[in-house]
């Protein structure tokens, strides 16, 4: 049975899902509606916002971590809490 719910979004994540919505043609509530979805159902570790996470790799891949680093830098990720990568 479906729930009905209030959100309260920062300016951010409302933008990025009106672009979404308007990109799609489709409401933004149920642009959210399908963000959330995925996220419980892909069974994906939600990461906590203000909490350091270290990135680690195999000997040897510290090339791959640093390509990986910068494309995170470059995307659209939230730029209000960046990864803090630990040396």
């Amino acid at each position: 049975m479906a729930e009905t719910i209030t959100l309260e979004l920062s300016p951010i994540v409302l933008e990025r899902a009106q672009d979404a919505a308007n990109r799609l043609g489709t409401p933004v509530e149920i642009v959210l509606a399908d963000w959330l979805e995925h996220l419980v159902l892909d069974d994906v570790p939600m990461l906590l916002s203000g909490v350091q996470y270290a990135l680690h790799s195999p000997i040897g891949g510290e090339k791959t971590a640093q390509q990986m680093w910068e494309y995170l830098q470059q995307s659209d990720i939230d730029d209000e809490y960046p990864p803090k990568v630990s040396s």
